[in-house]
């Protein structure tokens, strides 16, 4: 069982604030052009909405210019361009608004399929040892919990940032130019709201990082468990994962509810803050206002009522913002923690392929001598170059044998430790152990997926070893001889039960050297339809595979086909004159059942007894008739349905093909 702890990873590099900066550079690496042009747009949205506090203090003073002679008309003429000019940018920035907020969801959601498919791209690359090591859950957690807090923060907290960032610059900007006793007023509320951000805001942070990792702990558990429920049972196991998983909950319980407790509080303290210092600017601007007291500003304007209106509202204006950015704190901080799980994935050593030795197709001699094929021949070899440019092949035998190994994933602390196992050809082995015993690990350093420079280890392997996994208290090796054809294919052919009608005609094909199965070995492939060519080829090893006096001059089989010397012996012996009009054989298309009775029949030389037709859709003219009347009577056809029917012009599948062999050639 797992040993439980739901905050220490000895794994992960601690990022830091490095991983945000990264995470910033990923978004830029994958989109150049459209995130300048996204954080430009928010940008002038935010200097837009900051400058109205500027047309106020215009606007004001035009009005007191004008109040007491009440000339309306003159007053208009002053306010109407400023008026004009306000609405141009807001318009703009209406316009900004739109443009980055699209912009903005298409890179968030483009970022994050990006970001994910790279993650699992490395992740295809990393030695077994990795997921041996991390439990399956956590890895998961990567593209689920991790992925979304950058989802969070690109969509949301960095436009954030960026557009209240902007804003409190601009109105400090302002203030400063407005009056510089108003605004050291305002930056000692500053200092406040920056003394609580960092007590509160230090603490939520620091429970948010726990969080994500309790939250990928958990998922791992509980992804460990439901996987192995199972062996949970068997072992009576389940007080002790309950107890485990209360553990890992609790944990998780306690970071999220911390977390959560110092968010929820930072935001209203800070609006406090602001609400007080607004008060406060109040007040000491209608003290400096009734004291006459001069004012020392960038704009060199004296202090009046046209200045200390538009400074409270920028006063509010930047006390909302600071706020904003108090509150992005916490998404900030999630997607740092979030940030360093997924680059410590991608960071990942993938694993290196230092291999030289490897598996080819071999022709055996009957003095034992090997040499390499480019065909499929039944048998491999492994082929081993060496620095003097020679090169030796072995024949794979299906020997395994591990002397003396130790392993581990971590120096020091040995997963295996000198074991030595033996497996000869033809053995059924078990590696029988409970969950983490080393199954798997003897498995992959058997298969050279696992490689440690201790290990001594000196196998051979076939794909006709199959190693079964069952659970118990730990690692043992049963090997057990089973002779029998039966166990053989049914390691061979995956798709081929026992208990299936052709088992014991693809048995006898397997034996005879008639076919090897397909695609890597492992299957048959029954239900398919088998080619021209591959009839040629049944029909040609089932005769032994006499050479061929001379090829056959068909246009569409190539001299260096894997068929042509079958096709040349079909010619030969009279069993096909091709297709069309002689010149072609389609080695490609299908074979129906029609031609193989007839290919069969012209083998053997057949012909009927005289028995009447049974068959509905068997015309007695055509020129497979003699065929089917003869393959019925030497029982190796009995029609398909209910037996009233041939289906001649249906294709032989692969499974039909080698039972009519067998029932030639057997029976």
């Amino acid at each position: 069982m797992p040993k439980v702890n739901p905050h220490a990873d000895p794994t992960r590099r601690d990022l830091g604030p490095a991983a945000l900066g990264r995470t910033v550079k990923k978004l830029f690496s994958y989109y150049p052009v459209l995130a300048p042009v996204t954080f430009v747009c928010i940008l002038f949205s935010s200097i837009v909405s900051s400058v109205p506090s500027l047309f106020t203090q215009n606007i004001i003073q035009i009005i007191e210019k004008w109040y007491i002679s009440r000339d309306w008309a003159a007053a208009k003429a002053e306010i109407v361009p400023y008026l004009t000019l306000l609405v141009v940018l807001y318009a703009l920035s209406i316009l900004s608004m739109t443009v980055y907020t699209q912009l903005m969801a298409y890179m968030t959601q483009g970022f994050l399929h990006k970001l994910r498919c790279e993650m699992f791209g490395g992740m295809q690359k990393l030695p077994i040892r990795y997921f041996d090591s991390h439990q399956h859950g956590d890895i998961m957690s990567h593209y689920t919990n991790d992925i979304d807090t950058l989802r969070q923060l690109v969509s949301q907290a960095l436009p954030a940032l960026i557009q209240s960032g902007a804003i409190v610059l601009v109105v400090f900007s302002i203030m400063l130019y407005f009056s510089l006793w108003l605004t050291l007023v305002l930056v000692l509320g500053i200092i406040a709201m920056v003394a609580v951000t960092k007590k509160i805001g230090g603490g939520s942070a620091k429970y948010f990082v726990r969080q994500q990792k309790a939250v990928a702990s958990t998922e791992g558990f509980i992804q460990e468990m439901m996987a192995g429920q199972k062996v949970v049972k068997v072992f009576c196991h389940e007080q002790k994962s309950i107890e485990d998983f209360d553990r890992l909950n609790d944990a998780l319980f306690e970071d999220s509810f911390r977390a959560q407790a110092y968010a929820s509080v930072l935001g209203p303290i800070i609006g406090n803050i602001g609400n007080i210092l607004y008060v406060t600017l109040a007040l000491v601007g209608g003290v400096f206002l009734l004291i006459g007291l001069p004012n020392v500003s960038l704009s060199g304007k004296a202090l009046d009522i046209s200045i200390l209106v538009p400074f409270l509202n920028m006063a509010r204006q930047f006390t909302g913002n600071v706020n904003q950015l108090s509150q992005q704190i916490n998404a900030v901080v999630m997607a740092g923690a979030g940030a360093q799980r997924v680059f410590a994935l991608i960071d990942e050593k993938p694993e290196t392929d230092d291999g030289y030795v490897t598996l080819v197709n071999a022709e055996i001699a009957p003095d034992g001598t090997v040499t390499e094929s480019d065909r499929r021949t039944g048998h491999w070899a492994w082929k081993h170059p060496h620095g003097d440019g020679t090169l030796t092949y072995t024949e794979l035998r299906g020997d395994v044998r591990l002397t003396d190994v130790d392993f581990a994933y971590t120096e020091g602390k040995d997963v295996l430790h000198d074991v030595s196992v033996y497996a000869e050809p033809g053995q059924k082995v078990a590696f029988v152990g409970a969950t983490g015993a080393g199954k798997t690990t003897i498995t992959a350093t058997a298969s050279a997926t696992e490689i440690y420079p201790e290990a001594q280890a000196s196998y051979e392997l076939t794909v006709k070893a199959a190693p079964s996994h069952t659970s118990n208290t730990a690692p043992v090796v049963k090997p057990g001889t089973d002779d029998s054809a039966d166990a053989a294919t049914e390691k061979l052919f995956s798709d081929v039960p026992k208990r299936s009608a052709y088992f014991k005609a693809i048995k006898w094909a397997v034996e005879s050297g008639i076919t090897n199965g397909t695609g890597d070995g492992m299957t048959f492939s029954p239900d398919e339809p088998c080619t021209r060519a591959q009839m040629a080829m049944f029909l040609w090893r089932a005769a032994k595979t006499p050479e061929p006096k001379t090829l056959s001059s068909f246009t569409d089989v190539s001299a260096n086909a894997y068929y042509a010397k079958a096709v040349a012996w079909a010619v030969e012996n009279g069993i096909t004159n091709g297709t069309e009009n002689g010149s072609t054989f389609s080695p490609n298309e299908p074979c129906t059942r029609a031609q193989m009775v007839v290919f069969l029949c012209r083998l053997a030389n057949g012909a009927p007894k005289g028995s009447r037709m049974a068959f509905t859709d068997v015309n007695e003219h055509a020129y497979y008739v003699n065929a089917v009347l003869w393959a019925v009577e030497a029982g190796i056809t009995n029609g398909t349905g209910n037996g009233t029917t041939f289906s001649p012009n249906e294709p032989c599948t692969r499974a039909q093909m080698v039972t009519f062999l067998y029932r030639y050639f057997v029976k």
